[in-house]
């Protein structure tokens, strides 16, 4: 089992990865996300790294623009 600093970091060091940023936990498994674009959402880290996951709104307005 993973020591809860250690996911802390690891989340902050994707979001970092993937441009954006890791603003905290609201709950014990979910965390505040942000992307470089400033979208927020609430995901848990396990979830977006398993999924290779991130911002589901950049992809959608992207689509909005063409």
């Amino acid at each position: 089992m993973e020591d809860y600093n250690d996911i802390d970091t690891k989340a902050l060091a994707y979001a970092q990865r993937r441009e954006g940023r890791c603003l905290g936990k609201v709950s014990p498994n979910t965390y505040l996300w942000s992307c470089k674009k400033g979208h927020q959402w609430e995901a848990p880290y396990k979830n977006m790294k398993q999924n290779y996951r991130w911002c589901n709104i950049c992809p959608n307005m992207d689509i909005m623009k063409s």
